[in-house]
């Protein structure tokens, strides 16, 4: 991130999102086999947290809603004293030139606590879905040298994304979209993944989804899993079998809805 900041590039609108789990031998979200365990601490290591990150929230490619930086917090559930936190960021924030932080709680494949302080919630696909999706008939197995590996169909998922209401409990919904799903890279035959996906498929469900973020969402806001996420198959990277045609896909849906910015456009 100082790299990105000191350089200046890319020179295109960027926000973070805290992926705050400890870290462990598999990375699955787990406790077990924890190498480097997540704390919160109290106010002194939080302003310690928030002064790290005032250089990118003042970065003036970093993307904002009413003067707000746009900050995304993963597992808020995992995090004792949130709303306390979250309260004392926003002072921090006014203190330094702010007008506070935009706060975005993630909707994964965890509990959803009801906590305050967040301005708004992003679906995180296709983690949401599994979780609170209707998903009674999704998963299937099959043995793989004798060791069962459960697999979704692609399609489902995604007709399950583009059947979903936007208005939940009342808070504000960023929509999510997802590449692919195969984390077999590093869970090997006891992972999971998809059967059915491709870049055409993944275009056309894409264009359908910009098209309800913006009529029914009402969300300048769509969020993709993911750019470079090879360990579980969720990338837009270019790769040896389908070279740029994810990255292909996603521009040719943003032209079908009328959504592709102008070249020196900035959100």
């Amino acid at each position: 991130m100082k790299q990105i900041m000191k350089s200046g590039e890319p020179d295109f609108p960027f926000c973070l999102s805290w992926a705050n789990e400890s870290w462990t031998r598999k990375w699955d979200g787990g406790e077990h086999e924890v190498l480097i365990r997540q704390d919160y601490g109290d106010e002194q290591d939080w302003e310690n947290h928030f002064q790290e990150l005032l250089g990118a929230f003042r970065d003036k490619r970093y993307i904002r809603i009413g003067n707000k930086p746009l900050f995304i917090i993963y597992r808020p559930g995992n995090i004792p004293r949130c709303e306390e936190m979250l309260q004392f960021w926003n002072t921090l924030a006014l203190q330094n030139g702010l007008d506070g932080i935009y706060f975005v709680r993630t909707l994964g494949g965890f509990d959803i606590p009801g906590q305050g302080g967040f301005d708004a919630n992003v679906e995180f696909e296709p983690h949401y879905t599994f979780a609170h999706g209707n998903t009674e008939r999704l998963w299937n197995y099959m043995i793989i040298d004798g060791q069962e590996h459960l697999v979704f169909d692609y399609d489902q998922v995604w007709l399950s994304i583009l059947s979903r209401s936007p208005h939940r409990n009342g808070g504000k919904i960023f929509p999510g979209a997802y590449v692919n799903w195969d984390n077999t890279p590093r869970l090997g035959k006891r992972g999971q993944s998809c059967i059915g996906a491709s870049p055409h498929k993944f275009g056309w469900y894409l264009a359908k989804q910009i098209e309800r973020a913006r009529t029914l969402y009402q969300s300048e806001f769509l969020f993709i899993n993911a750019w470079n996420e090879w360990a579980e198959g969720a990338f837009l990277e270019p790769d040896q079998q389908h070279r740029f045609r994810y990255l292909e896909e996603v521009k040719k849906a943003l032209e079908q809805t009328g959504s592709l910015p102008s070249i020196n456009s900035r959100s």
